[in-house]
């Protein structure tokens, strides 16, 4: 399983899938990783620059955001999924939820809220989750780019729900893919 095949079922669900992506540069992934402090998945780095970022089909809705979202929204797994920005119920302000997660969790400006359980996700951190797109349904494509070895590698979060997970960025891109293909 690789990026051959991701890009076989893409262009089988629409000749068109891959046309609206520009591919991320070298200088994109070390602004990434640099404003981030974090190291990218190689399969992720490697989509990346192949393939790059940009919306899909219409038909099919989503996209793979652009390195500025990327690091703008670095904080949306944690709120999410906790609910932490809920209009009038914010348990931080954007800043603090980005500091949150740029520290992996210890600049905590919540500790009785943001507590190791609430930010777990079926064994991954919340703030070692980055998340890189969306698929037009209300789910965002995520990674994990912690380091402590988490059960997944890559998940798909719907309305704040871990929807599936797998162990690698392109089996979870290629499961999502194969779910577009079947409907």
């Amino acid at each position: 399983m690789g990026l051959e095949e991701i890009i076989q079922l893409g262009e089988a669900l629409d000749s068109d899938y891959w046309t609206q992506l520009t591919p991320a540069s070298p200088q994109d992934l070390e602004q990434i990783e640099s404003c981030l402090e974090i190291e990218l998945p190689e399969d992720f780095k490697e989509f990346y620059t192949e393939i790059g970022w940009g919306l899909f089909p219409e038909q099919y809705g989503g996209g793979i955001d652009s390195p500025d979202e990327i690091i703008s929204d670095v904080s949306v797994p944690i709120y999410f999924v906790s609910g932490s920005r809920t209009p009038g119920e914010e348990w931080a302000s954007v800043e603090a939820h980005e500091r949150l997660w740029i520290s992996k969790g210890r600049l905590n400006p919540d500790p009785k809220r943001f507590t190791r359980e609430a930010m777990d996700l079926e064994g991954v951190m919340l703030w070692d989750l980055l998340s890189v797109g969306w698929d037009g349904t209300g789910g965002h494509h995520n990674i994990c780019v912690g380091e402590e070895a988490g059960s997944y590698e890559y998940c798909m979060i719907h309305q704040s729900i871990l929807e599936f997970s797998e162990k690698s960025f392109y089996a979870g891109f290629l499961r999502h893919l194969k779910s577009l293909a079947e409907d």
